[in-house]
């Protein structure tokens, strides 16, 4: 067997067909008695791979393989499994929280609701959004409460709120 040639099966038959230009090649193939068979079934496999491929791309990535299972006509079984490598991209972008940076001003006893902030990220369904410190409505201060959401990648949002309390007039 040469290795000049592109199969891994050769004839004396084929080798004088591959001398032959492409289009005199084609001109004899189509004589062929499974000639359109051969067409119908390659073009079958070209659907086959294109529409392989379009459920490649729409798979979800914790199910990265696809098996095939194929049984002759005496009932013999083989199945083949392909595993797809899958690598994710890196989270880069952080949490959008509900709320912006804001001042809040009062008067002592005079008490304002704390606005509940919460947080969306494009990865992760689930993250908490911590609130450091309080308001003491009580005592006239200005007071800072800094919310902060992180996801899982650690991307990071903080917000803060600032509420001044002033004494009443």
């Amino acid at each position: 067997m040469s290795t000049k040639y592109p199969f891994s099966y050769w004839t004396p038959e084929a080798e004088v067909l591959w001398k032959l230009s492409p289009e005199d090649r084609v001109a004899i193939l189509q004589t062929h008695p499974l000639y359109d068979e051969a067409v119908t079934e390659n073009k079958r496999r070209v659907n086959e791979t294109l529409e392989l491929n379009q459920l490649i791309d729409k798979m979800p990535w914790k199910y990265p393989f696809l098996s095939y299972t194929a049984k002759d006509t005496t009932g013999n079984i083989s199945t083949i499994r392909h595993t797809f490598t899958v690598n994710e991209l890196p989270d880069t972008i952080a949490p959008v929280l509900s709320s912006t940076n804001k001042t809040f001003t009062t008067t002592v006893w005079k008490v304002l609701p704390l606005e509940i902030v919460t947080a969306t990220d494009n990865n992760d369904l689930v993250l908490t959004v911590t609130q450091t410190w309080s308001v003491d409505f009580t005592k006239v201060w200005p007071y800072t409460i800094t919310y902060t959401a992180i996801d899982k990648a650690g991307n990071k949002s903080t917000i803060i709120h600032t509420y001044i309390v002033n004494q009443a007039s």
